[in-house]
């Protein structure tokens, strides 16, 4: 929960499928968004599904942020099964 990898406490953890676990990890600095060099602009895209989903180029770097992150509250919602 707190993003510690060494906090492995009880009420630290939570129940999740694995794909859902695997939206945490990151494998770069910067997520979701990316200087276009051909473009000269800002893209910003996000996987869905297994699928990446283009949202955008933009002239600023927080505008591709705010993309991304709206995008990823939308369709990475965390939905717990409890049984």
């Amino acid at each position: 929960i707190d993003g510690d990898k060494l906090n492995n406490g009880i009420e630290n953890l939570r129940l999740v499928t694995a794909k859902v676990n695997c939206l945490n990890r990151s494998r770069h600095k910067a997520k979701g968004y990316t200087w276009n060099k051909s473009v000269k602009r800002w893209q910003a895209s996000i996987h869905i599904d297994g699928r990446q989903k283009y949202l955008g180029l933009f002239d600023d770097f927080q505008l591709a942020v705010n993309a991304y992150t709206i995008a990823k509250e939308q369709f990475h919602k965390y939905h717990p099964k409890l049984t």
